[in-house]
């Protein structure tokens, strides 16, 4: 019994911390300059859910998430001045995504500016790679899908912090960055698109890379159709499904290996999944099945009984803490498309 009423107790706790901040961040994206509102439903909120969940903790999550969005909403970016222009930029880049007619990546400049780039296809950009690029600053706009309804790429990419693109840049290469974890993880997963290249025709191994390792190399248009009208365009992304098999198997592998008990097996496979999930580029889907697993892995290895729900709640809520843009954006897309239907 007295177990029973401390995990009731840890699971009210859970819940009013998750709740709290969530409503939080909620609360802080259509109040943002309406604190007192904002405080007024807290306080409503606490007090009407103290006999289940305890209004000081969950009215303490709720200011902390508020805290936490708007730590998240940054300044005024200093390019803002230079819109429409053309302008030189210094930075960093990300996986660069090779298309047929340029390359796509983000850029990070040395004042901390995220900027979506669209370079020539030479030359070859690499992950680290420190290049000036020259090309006129837009805003990015949102377009109509093949399904032909609106996407919100602004909202899409703003969740990433990036509010400018520089299509037809000129990209310079300055310097090359060695990486001694990505650099190896991403020549990897280069390694295995190489060779399902080799083995399967063009389109059937730009699948096979997006489905096994969430690459997002260019699929010829007449694919991408047929993947529509099949209804099965949703397989090309990457999902949590295909980290759940690499973490089985890890863990399985490293089960077999003479020299490493039960616990060395979950870590070796703990460090697998968090690799994998680097090498697939950190995607949202594999992040969260990343932390799934992770969390499962732990469980086992504790020896305490594992709940694929709260899993779930666990892994979306240290997203959300992570990047609070993410589902902040999702309601207000949500709230935007609400507007526009009454």
């Amino acid at each position: 019994m007295e177990e029973s009423a401390r995990a009731r107790a840890i699971d009210e706790i859970f819940i009013s911390v998750v709740l709290g901040i969530c409503f939080g961040i909620i609360f802080d994206v259509f109040f943002r300059f309406q604190f007192d509102v904002v405080l007024i439903l807290g306080i409503a909120v606490a007090c009407f859910v103290a006999p289940m969940l305890g209004a000081s903790i969950l009215f303490f999550a709720l200011l902390l998430g508020i805290a936490r969005m708007e730590f998240a909403r940054g300044g005024i970016s200093p390019l803002a001045n230079s819109l429409g222009q053309k302008v030189t930029l210094v930075g960093v880049i990300d996986i660069p995504i090779q298309k047929t007619y340029n390359q796509e990546t983000t850029l990070t400049t040395t004042d901390g500016q995220n900027i979506l780039i669209y370079a020539q296809n030479y030359p070859h950009l690499a992950y680290g790679d420190t290049v000036s690029i020259t090309g006129t600053l837009q805003k990015p706009k949102n377009f109509i899908t093949d399904q032909g309804t609106e996407f919100d790429y602004v909202s899409y990419l703003y969740k990433d912090d990036i509010a400018y693109v520089v299509p037809n840049a000129k990209a310079t290469i300055i310097s090359h960055q060695k990486s001694y974890i990505l650099g190896p993880l991403y020549a990897l997963q280069n390694w295995f698109v190489a060779g399902y290249a080799k083995i399967l025709p063009p389109d059937e191994a730009d699948l096979v890379g997006r489905l096994t390792l969430g690459t997002k190399e260019n699929i010829s248009n007449q694919f991408r159709d047929s993947l529509v009208e099949t209804s099965t365009i949703h397989i090309i992304a990457l999902s949590g499904y295909n980290v759940t098999i690499v973490a089985n198997f890890l863990r399985s592998l490293f089960s077999q290996i003479p020299f490493l008990d039960a616990r060395g097996a979950l870590v070796g496979g703990g460090i697998g999944i968090i690799f994998f999930v680097l090498m697939t580029g950190a995607q949202s889907s594999a992040i969260r099945a990343g932390i799934m697993s992770l969390t499962a892995l732990f469980g086992r290895g504790t020896g305490r009984e594992y709940d694929a729900f709260r899993t779930f709640v666990f892994a979306g809520f240290i997203m959300i803490l992570w990047n609070p843009k993410f589902w902040s954006m999702m309601y207000r897309s949500n709230f935007r498309f609400w507007q526009h239907s009454v």
